[in-house]
């Protein structure tokens, strides 16, 4: 071979090392690949369903010992599964009562008594996390909240001076696009960086205006207080990972073009790099979604450079996903090192907003849920109506949240105090079995300019009752320009039906509600809220549906026993005074097609006992040491109740083992 030939080779291959260096087989991720479910769903449902996944994001709000209770009945059954706890809730509840008491990175820069309020709390939700759970190693990532800089920076309200000056001062109010309108009222700042002006302005040393430098000053506070941030999580975790949530709406100057200018500036981008957030010793990773192919063109150059470790997100929704499911899922399980997996969202009312890219099985699927669930009727006395119902004889109990929402006709007035009533009547509200539900409910949220301030529940019923008015009144808080009212099933089953829904100013007969009496005939205030309906049997069909149908995880990574019991009533009428015989059959199944067993045998130690209620007693109760019972297998249980006195009683039974979720039922029996 001619020597300058070998010596251009060479050369061209040193020269490719570089960029070779982020392929190399030692980059590893940190876990396994898989795919995870965004949200623990409610707690205590759906365990089996929830326990299938490889990774959870763990969101709901501060970190409980309710949330980590049910994480842990989640670990026995899938003893690998994995978590992205979000650091949130009350961490953000040190901030200025003018701002609904949220805290932001102005609020943590400058007021070093809110700062260390603020990490007193952190400390402690990351203590309560690593002494309560029970798997600690676990604990894929830790992350600040979500999608930032939004609820931390407020970045979306930091407007280019143009875009604040494009809308004219003469235009009408109904008229003006809502983006132009709240540019406007930002002027000359928003409302969060006004009480920090003489702060920023005894800082900088001059006048505070808007310009590209004031821009990229605050976007140096908001990175050196997230920083800050992240070291403390490490330090209290022990050098946990740490992630970041990047907004899908908002670009860092790393991810914009190469002619960006300030000038050309549309509100979305943050004046701070990724790789300033994302470095040793501070951050190890990202949370992203590649949404369409442009992000994701721009997003992964980045991963290959830096070798950052990142999990992405699949939506149900397609106005939520913007591309097609076949081409998501393909760059969510792009084979590169740095891919740690993604997370699948999906809820009832996850179709809500109408999009090209929604799938029309689960839009009509919604459509029946809703069309059963919620809808107007005339009552025989009260007139039209709005009912709302959980009948679902497959549904769980304590984990349907179904409700609409109706809004005033007018801006609420911040400090005034207003009269409201309803009518309502129930039938057979029942309560979860893990107490958590409030039955049928009446509750209102109030909102200021920007965020939702505070929540009043106002009226909670169960059982069956006849068409009653529940009346109070109410005073608004201070900042407050809007509410929504809520009326729903929280957690139970049954049916309510609500109307004459009325609210008013004190000692002004002016009504606020449009259509209260639910009119078919009127303009309805009746709508699905898309963040907050939720109905788990539809998202329990939806997680299955894509398992079986789009492969969603690639493995079945969850295995499940469970304990069924079923509990007979006498064959013979029971009298006063007179012992009869009750049986119950108890069995141990398998979630069938789903779950595989994760002991090294089928056979379990299980117990069945009967709980007889105040009246009645155990006249020969069964044996109570533990029996061996095999996979499919069944064994019968009886036991001699007697009763002293006439009447109606329940008899519990319940199924118990050291290493198996058990069950439970109920049996009615008429004692003459």
């Amino acid at each position: 071979m001619d020597t300058r030939v070998l010596l251009i080779v060479t050369a061209t291959l040193l020269s490719a090392l570089p960029c070779m260096a982020g392929n190399r087989d030692d980059v590893k991720p940190s876990l396994p690949w898989g795919a995870g479910a965004y949200g623990l769903g409610r707690l205590g449902g759906h365990d089996l369903d929830m326990a299938r996944w490889d990774w959870v994001a763990c969101h709901s709000g501060d970190v409980c010992p309710e949330q980590l209770k049910f994480i842990n009945h989640l670990l026995e059954i899938n003893p690998r599964q994995k978590y992205l706890f979000q650091l949130t809730g009350g961490l953000l509840a040190d901030g200025l009562p003018q701002h609904g008491n949220k805290m932001n990175f102005l609020d943590y820069h400058f007021d070093a008594k809110r700062r260390e309020s603020f990490l007193v709390r952190l400390k402690s939700q990351i203590e309560l996390l690593l002494t309560t759970l029970a798997k600690p190693r676990n604990i894929a990532a830790l992350t600040f909240y979500e999608e930032l800089p939004g609820h931390w920076g407020e970045w979306h309200l930091l407007r280019p001076a143009a875009m604040r000056q494009s809308a004219p001062a003469t235009q009408a109010a109904e008229d003006t696009p809502r983006a132009v309108d709240v540019a406007r009222s930002l002027d000359p700042f928003p409302a969060f960086l006004k009480p920090y002006q003489p702060h920023i302005e005894r800082e900088r040393g001059q006048p505070l205006v808007w310009n590209e430098e004031t821009w990229r000053y605050l976007g140096q506070i908001y990175l050196s207080t997230l920083n800050d941030i992240h070291r403390h999580i490490k330090e209290y975790s022990g050098n946990l990972p740490v992630y970041y949530w990047l907004h899908n709406g908002m670009a860092t100057l790393d991810m914009l073009p190469p002619d960006w200018t300030f000038d050309n500036a549309t509100g979305t981008e943050c004046s701070v790099k990724l790789s300033d957030i994302i470095q040793p010793g501070v951050c190890d990773g990202l949370m992203f979604y590649p949404s369409t192919v442009e992000r994701w063109q721009v997003m992964r150059p980045l991963f290959e450079k830096h070798n950052w470790r990142y999990f992405g997100q699949l939506w149900h929704p397609g106005a939520m996903r913007l591309d097609t499911w076949d081409a998501t899922v393909t760059r969510l399980k792009d084979p590169n090192p740095w891919n740690q997996g993604y997370f699948f969202y999906c809820e009832g009312g996850g179709c809500a907003r109408p999009s090209d890219l929604n799938d029309p099985d689960m839009m009509a699927a919604e459509a029946r849920i809703r069309q059963r669930c919620i809808t107007p009727v005339v009552d025989e006395r009260e007139g039209s109506a709005m009912r709302i119902a959980n009948t679902d004889p497959d549904g769980l109990p304590f984990n349907h949240q179904y409700f609409s929402e109706v809004h005033p006709k007018n801006h609420i007035q911040g400090g005034r105090t207003y009269l409201w009533s309803l009518h309502m009547r129930t039938n057979d509200i029942q309560d979860s079995p893990r107490p958590s539900g409030r039955g049928a409910v009446f509750m209102m949220r109030w909102f200021n300019k920007t965020a939702q301030i505070r929540e009043d529940w106002l009226v909670s019923k169960f059982g069956t009752n006849d068409w009653q008015t529940f009346s109070g009144q109410i005073k608004a808080p201070e900042d407050a320009v809007d509410c929504a009212f809520f009326l729903m099933l929280w957690r139970a089953t049954g049916e309510a039906w609500f109307t004459q829904l009325s609210l008013k100013l004190e000692n002004d007969d002016r009504e606020w509600v449009g259509n209260g009496c639910f009119d078919k005939a009127a303009p309805s205030p009746f709508k699905f809220d898309y963040w907050y309906h939720v109905d788990d049997t539809l998202a329990l069909s939806h997680r299955r549906w894509f398992c079986n149908k789009h492969h969603v995880g690639d493995d079945v990574v969850a295995r499940y026993f469970k304990l069924d019991i079923q509990l007979d009533k006498p064959r013979e009428g029971m009298q006063a005074g007179r012992p009869v015989e009750i049986a119950a059959t108890l069995t141990n199944t398998r979630d069938a097609g789903l779950y595989e067993d994760p002991k090294s045998a089928d056979a379990h130690q299980v117990e069945a006992r009967l709980i007889v209620p105040a009246g009645m007693k155990l006249v020969e109760p069964a044996p109570t040491d533990a029996t061996t019972l095999t996979a499919g297998a069944s064994l019968q249980r009886q036991w001699k109740v007697i009763a002293d006195q006439p009447g109606t009683y329940i008899l519990r039974a319940e199924s118990h083992s050291a290493d198996m979720p058990g069950s439970a039922a109920d049996v009615s029996v008429v004692v003459e």
